[in-house]
């Protein structure tokens, strides 16, 4: 047994595995991406490639060449990425909400910089994100994800060159069903500061000596936090809905990748 792990099919297989495993850790927001310590990040890929190796692995059938072999690792870099980026579209949604929040309420003065993602990001969008990867955690969602991985292995072996044929119109309709589940995660939000603009708006015609700027920005602030503190309660359908939605994309990406 010891020896079929070293041969030189097992190697080539394994390191397949290890390809396709380390793409979807190092593209995952909450696996390997949040990670600061590289070492981590290769242990944890290193871990899950050879737990599915000795799961549903196989050594190579025969000797590859290798350009064959660099094609076939292409492909599993592919798959890993494209099922990283599925998870990274739910959370994206609420990367957006939160970022139509805080414009609304003139927080993006304040950016702060997010090293996962490498660009500038409001604090209250970072607050939406957070509270969403908690509850996903909360539900074992990574191990939707992580199941979503082993179950690739399935419908797409190593050892093809094939599949993701309309990955293309996939994203875009996870994209555009991503985005509209965001906009009903801030919507009730975005009602009240639509209000409160109107109001600054009101009272800018009839009290022209009044300081519009200073107040509509501590106004909207002030009431932004409220009307997120009150209508808290009813993000729990809304972030139920965004991880049954995750679900079922990850399920339709591991068909959409069969080989």
């Amino acid at each position: 047994m010891i020896d079929s792990l070293f041969s030189p099919g097992a190697i080539s297989a394994f390191a397949l595995f290890l390809i396709r495993a380390g793409a979807l850790v190092l593209s995952t927001p909450f696996l390997g991406q949040s990670l600061s310590f590289g070492g981590l990040k290769v242990a944890l890929s290193m871990a899950l490639a050879l737990v599915l190796y000795l799961n549903v692995g196989e050594p190579m059938p025969g000797p590859v060449d290798t350009i064959t072999w660099v094609l076939m690792a292409v492909r599993e870099l592919m798959l890993g990425l494209f099922l990283g980026f599925v998870t990274q579209l739910a959370v994206l949604a609420t990367r957006v909400a939160g970022e139509m929040i805080g414009l609304e309420m003139g927080m993006q003065m304040s950016q702060q910089f997010d090293p996962e993602s490498g660009v500038s990001t409001s604090l209250i969008a970072r607050i939406h994100e957070n509270f969403f990867m908690i509850a996903l955690l909360s539900v074992d969602g990574h191990l939707e994800v992580l199941r979503g991985l082993a179950r690739t292995f399935e419908t797409a072996p190593i050892g093809a060159i094939s599949g993701m044929e309309n990955a293309a119109d996939f994203l875009i309709r996870m994209l555009s069903e991503m985005l509209h589940t965001g906009l009903a995660y801030v919507a009730p939000v975005l009602v009240v500061l639509a209000c409160v603009s109107a109001l600054i708006g009101l009272l800018a015609r009839a009290v022209p000596q009044l300081n519009v700027l200073e107040l509509s920005f501590s106004l909207r602030i002030a009431v932004a936090l409220v009307a997120m503190f009150a209508f808290a309660p009813l993000l729990e359908p809304v972030i139920g809905g965004l991880i049954q939605s995750l679900e079922l994309w990850i399920d339709k990406a591991v068909h959409l990748v069969e080989a």
